[in-house]
């Protein structure tokens, strides 16, 4: 986000996605409005950078944190099919440990099993260059 501001960023990727709608910039809109406190608006977001593009796969892997911290076992399932052989050790040691312990999961049902890759990338930070994205309105 910018300088810690997701609020600004999500205003001004809004404007970037009026000009040149892509998948990266609705990925960054998503991660901002997540940032900012709205998983709903985040998870349209992710969902419209995977219309855009189905091979977003970070916005797959945030759509999929998304849906798994909020405790939607099964609506994330088909994401999780979707990264099957594309995720890093650690993406999918992430994902799994949401899995397993995330914040609002509702227990019970059958465990996801992720499959294990190599190379980090942290699960919400959609920017190529590590600064986090802006939501937009």
């Amino acid at each position: 986000m910018q300088a810690g501001r997701p609020a600004q960023a999500l205003q001004l990727l809004s404007v970037a996605l009026r000009q040149q709608p892509s998948s990266e910039l609705w990925n960054d809109w998503a991660s901002a409005a997540f940032a900012c406190g709205d998983p709903e608006l985040a998870e349209s977001g992710f969902r419209q950078a995977l219309q855009l593009d189905p091979s977003h796969r970070q916005a797959a892997i945030n759509l999929a944190a998304l849906l798994l911290r909020q405790g939607h076992r099964e609506a994330a399932i088909p994401v999780l099919q979707s990264l099957a052989g594309r995720l890093t050790a650690e993406e999918a040691g992430g994902l799994q440990q949401i899995a397993d312990t995330g914040e609002s999961f509702a227990t019970g049902g059958p465990s996801l099993s992720l499959p294990q890759v190599s190379a980090p990338v942290p699960l919400l930070d959609a920017s190529p260059n590590g600064t986090p994205p802006a939501l937009v309105s």
